[in-house]
């Protein structure tokens, strides 16, 4: 049975695209335009106090590497960034989704050939897999 929505008037409303590794569309009321530019500006304004940290310093990272280990860290991480499922990644890597598993949680080892795949998927070096 459908149920009835509220639909904001076309008018009124503000159409927001961000591009990146998937491009995702948000239409929000022109009321709370507001809102959405201070807090766009309240993460350009951080930008610049922002400093890099290496991962393996954070006690957070050590757990997961010592618990996954850093390929399978790596992938999780880059598949998180991107949005992806192991399925998904698997798809395109063109494996299985259980060897994408059993790669995360070192039951599996990467190859030079499937290490150079994930670099393309995530764009980065390859040597980060091996």
């Amino acid at each position: 049975m459908p149920v009835r929505t509220k639909k904001l008037p076309i008018d009124q409303t503000i159409k927001v695209i961000v591009f990146g590794s998937r491009t995702k569309k948000f239409i929000i009321s022109q009321k709370n335009s507001n809102k959405l530019i201070n807090f766009l500006e309240n993460i350009d304004s951080e930008k610049d106090r922002d400093e890099l940290i290496p991962f393996d310093e954070i006690d957070a990272f050590k757990k997961l590497e010592k618990k996954y280990g850093k390929v399978g860290t790596t992938i999780r991480g880059y598949r998180a960034r991107d949005g992806l499922t192991q399925k998904e990644l698997a798809l395109k890597l063109g494996i299985h989704q259980t060897h994408v598993s059993e790669i995360e949680n070192k039951k599996r080892v990467v190859g030079k050939a499937l290490a150079h795949k994930l670099a393309k998927v995530f764009r980065t070096n390859y040597r980060l897999f091996l």
